[in-house]
């Protein structure tokens, strides 16, 4: 009986774990900073970005018309949500069945890319894709929504895949 219990009791632990309510374990936003409140400046931060810059992204509905393509070779990039709340910015495609805007965020070949505090839902394909020879990609406090295809998809292009990719909470 006593076995049973425990049994119970750790299954009944593990379940009813907590999800933490304070996200501030993510790294200081360091670096260029730049603040979008719009879709056309969100396109403009990511059309001029460099390495070493955070895209904070003030609470709204973004709809794209097009996929938000993070450059080839840069490094220690953040697109992050302003509030800590993913329901506060939504980056909206035009649908799981138009495949005109195929991905919400994609990867070229970046390290060191952080994506937090956002909705990305109603695209073609994949939320976040990530093309071969990108690595240490950090997914944290995202909803992805309504997708096409996987949710987040990693091409690994001549067997190299993606290294130390994490996806948290």
């Amino acid at each position: 009986m006593l076995k049973v219990l425990t049994i119970i009791f750790l299954f009944i632990s593990t379940v009813s774990a907590d999800v933490p309510s304070n996200y501030s374990d993510l790294p200081a936003v360091n670096g260029k900073v730049v603040k979008v409140s719009n879709i056309n400046s969100l396109y403009k931060a990511i059309s001029g970005l460099k390495s070493n810059t955070s895209i904070i992204i003030s609470k709204g509905i973004y709809k794209l018309n097009k996929p938000l393509n993070i450059p080839k070779g840069l490094a220690n990039i953040a697109i992050r949500g302003a509030t800590g709340k993913f329901e506060d910015v939504v980056i909206e495609g035009a649908g799981m069945n138009n495949k005109a805007v195929w991905h919400g965020i994609m990867i070229n070949n970046a390290q060191k890319i952080l994506i937090a505090d956002l909705t990305i839902s109603k695209v073609g394909f994949h939320p976040i894709t990530a093309s071969s020879g990108s690595e240490s990609i950090h997914v944290y406090h995202c909803r992805l929504l309504d997708a096409g295809e996987q949710f987040i998809k990693v091409n690994s292009g001549k067997g190299e895949g993606s290294d130390n990719g994490k996806v948290e909470y």
